[in-house]
C-alpha cells in the first residue's frame, strides 16, 4: 500500500534528517538510500516503515501491506505538507493491492466465453486478462480498480485519487485513508462473490 503526491516538489528538503525532526523517522534509525547520480531516477529511502522515493515531480510514501499501518500514510504525508504548506500539488493517490492464487472465473473480457484467460484465439492463447474500471466519486475523485488474471492467480489493484491542488485539499483526503481501504475490501468482497 503507499500514497503518492503529485506537483512541484523539492527533494533537497525531504531528507532522512528533516523527516526525523517532524517525527516520523525515530531518533537513530537505520536510513538506506539509493541515490541515482547523474539520472533522472528519484532518489530511494527505506527507514523503518517507511519506504519513499522523492523526485522533482512526485513523492511515493509505501508501508507494509498489514492493514495496522495504512494510517502510517496519512501520518506521513499530512505532516510533510502542513509543514511545507506553500508547495504546489496537483493530485494525491492512495494505493491498495489485493492478490490471491488461482482464478476469478466469472470475469470474462467483455463477458465473452471464447475470449476467457487460456482460451485459444485465431490469433493466438490468452495467457493474461487485465480489467480496469474507473468509478466517479465526484468533479476531483475518483476509484480506478484494475484487476490483472494471468492464470496462476490475480491482483486487484485499488487506486483512490483525487485532484487535490490545495494543502487543505490533500489533507482532507489523506485522512480518509482508513475509510478508503475499507471501501476497497468492499468493493472486494463484491468482485469475488461467486
Amino acid at each position: 500500500q503507499n500514497m503518492v503526491v503529485l506537483g512541484s516538489l523539492n527533494p533537497a528538503i525531504l531528507t532522512p534528517n528533516w523527516l526525523g525532526k517532524r517525527g516520523l523517522l525515530a531518533k537513530g534509525e537505520k536510513v538506506e538510500a539509493k541515490l541515482n547520480l547523474g539520472s533522472y531516477f528519484p532518489g530511494e529511502f527505506k527507514a523503518g516503515k517507511y519506504n519513499w522515493t522523492i523526485d522533482h515531480s512526485k513523492l511515493q510514501v509505501n508501508v507494509p501491506a498489514e492493514k495496522q499501518y495504512t494510517n502510517y500514510l496519512s501520518d506521513f504525508v499530512i505532516k510533510v505538507f502542513k509543514e511545507l504548506n506553500h508547495t504546489p500539488i496537483t493530485a494525491n493517490g492512495e494505493n491498495f493491492t489485493f492478490a490471491s492464487d488461482g482464478n476469478i472465473p466469472k470475469l470474462k473480457f467483455l463477458d465473452r466465453d471464447d475470449l476467457g484467460f487460456g482460451k485459444r484465439t485465431n490469433w493466438g492463447t490468452i495467457t493474461s486478462l487485465n480489467h480496469h474500471v474507473r468509478v466517479s466519486i465526484d468533479e476531483i475523485s475518483n476509484i480506478n480498480i484494475t484487476i490483472t488474471n494471468d492464470g496462476k492467480g490475480y491482483q486487484i489493484k485499488f487506486n483512490f485519487h483525487c485532484d487535490a491542488n490545495t494543502i487543505p485539499k490533500l489533507v482532507s483526503f489523506s485522512e480518509e485513508i482508513e475509510t478508503n481501504l475499507n471501501k476497497a475490501e468492499k468493493i472486494l468482497e463484491e468482485i469475488l462473490k461467486k
